[in-house]
This record gives C-alpha cells, sequence and structure tokens, in this order.
C-alpha cells in the first residue's frame, strides 16, 4: 500500500490554512505531494494525480463539528457514532445523450452510467500509462474545542460495481419539490446504496455519478490534528509596496 510523508502532509495543510486556500485543487496538490506523486491539473481527466502505475481519484468531503452549550461538543474523529460513516461522493458529471434518464429502466441508466465512468478511467489509463485506479478519500474540518484542524483520509483500490448484482430503484422527487418527475436512480446491494446517478433538471448535482462509499470498510488510514494557525492578514499597504517595489517598467 502506498505510504504517506505525515510531515509534508501537515506543513502543506497547516500553510493552506495560514492562507485559507483549502479547495478541492489544494487538496489535491497537497495529497500528490504528500505521497511523492505527479498532480494532474484540471478535470478533462479522471486521474487528479499519478503515483506509478496508479490514477489517484481524490475526493473531500468538510465536516463542521456539532458545538454544543448543555452537552459536550462532538467532532467526526473523536464521536465517530454521531456522524455518518457512508460519504456520498460525487465522482463526475455523466452525461447520456441517447437516453431519457427521466423515463428509461433505472437498471439501463444504471448500467450506462457504470460503463460511462469506465471508458473515462481508461482515458487516464492510455494518457498517463497506469493500469488501476486508487481512491482518495478526505473528511476534514474543525474539532470539538474549535482550537484544532482534523484530517482524515482513507485510501483503497478503485472497485467498478457490476450493474447486474445491484437492485436498482428510481427516487422521486417530493410533492413539495420545485422539480418533477424522477430525482435519480440507485444502485441497491444487501438494502444498502451503493451508486447512484441523478437525473436531469434536479439542479446544481444533475447527471452526476455519485458513489456511497463505507470508510469503516476502509483498511488503509491515515489521521493528522493540527493547531488552527493565525491567519495572514490582507494588508493593503504593505502589498501595494511590496508590488511597486518589484514593478518593471516595460
Amino acid at each position: 500500500m502506498i505510504k504517506f510523508n505525515l510531515d509534508i502532509l501537515k506543513t502543506k495543510v497547516y500553510y493552506a490554512l495560514k492562507t485559507n486556500s483549502l479547495s478541492s485543487e489544494n487538496w489535491e496538490q497537497i495529497i500528490c505531494d504528500s505521497l511523492g506523486a505527479i498532480w494532474i491539473e484540471g478535470d478533462k481527466y479522471l486521474a487528479d494525480g499519478i503515483l506509478k502505475e496508479n490514477n489517484l481519484n481524490i475526493k473531500t468531503i468538510h465536516f463542521h463539528p456539532q458545538i454544543r452549550t448543555t452537552k459536550p461538543s462532538r467532532d467526526f474523529v473523536h464521536n465517530p457514532e454521531h456522524y455518518d460513516p457512508v460519504l456520498e461522493l460525487v465522482q463526475r458529471r455523466v452525461g447520456l445523450p441517447h437516453l431519457n434518464d427521466m423515463i428509461e429502466d433505472p437498471y439501463v441508466i444504471g448500467k450506462a452510467t457504470i460503463e460511462n465512468f469506465k471508458r473515462f478511467e481508461r482515458e487516464s489509463f492510455e494518457k498517463f500509462n497506469t493500469t488501476k485506479t486508487l481512491d482518495v478519500i478526505i473528511r476534514h474540518g474543525i474539532d470539538r474545542t474549535e482550537k484544532n484542524y482534523l484530517v482524515d483520509v482513507f485510501v483503497e483500490d478503485h472497485i467498478h460495481p457490476d450493474a447486474d448484482e445491484l437492485d436498482w430503484i428510481e427516487n422521486l422527487h417530493g410533492v413539495k419539490s420545485k422539480y418533477k418527475g424522477r430525482q435519480s436512480v440507485i444502485g441497491v446491494k444487501n438494502n444498502k446504496k451503493i451508486i447512484a446517478r441523478n437525473s436531469s433538471g434536479t439542479g446544481r448535482q444533475q447527471n452526476c455519478y455519485l458513489i456511497f462509499r463505507d470508510i469503516r470498510r476502509i483498511e488503509h488510514r491515515e489521521t493528522i490534528k493540527l493547531p488552527i494557525p493565525e491567519r495572514l492578514n490582507y494588508d493593503h499597504n504593505k502589498l501595494l509596496e511590496e508590488i511597486l517595489s518589484k514593478s518593471v517598467d516595460n
């Protein structure tokens, strides 16, 4: 299994906190740096990074602590029983132009979604001469004391579900929703959600392919805790002075 340089992980996250720059793209760079991997900029390929023969499929989810006034506060590391261990992760948008995803059989939509994602993965295999995909899942957020920052990283092989092994159901919009009809199709196994695809006309995440990952079943995990640093302040005059001092007449 891959090995993190935890010192690099800690310093990169700490610096990002100081500069208020923990975006999804920054997380990709941080993970790649801490693994000695090559960061792949943009979203053209499945690979967010390349580590030897592996595509790195990096996903992040931000958790807020439950700050309470009459009972002890909670966070996702110290009080896992109060946080859902099954994470809903958006993989990518999957357009199905030859199918009407509002009326087509859920199995047909689900199978086409999986095959579309496999083709997307193969493009990265061919581009970067890789053969496997590793899912890197990051939970992060302030702890229950509001003095520390928690980072929880899980890594495991990406496994494509078999559409024929799942029960496919449709999920309809509620009666009070501004949208009508089918919200999504969901692939279920043993009464547990495995994957889903949101239908057209569902707002921000329409056409998105989702996976549901139970992090309790992932063996490779790294957890770090960092003190929250003092943020770098914006100083207009100082920055303008620096710009002018470095400016060169053309």
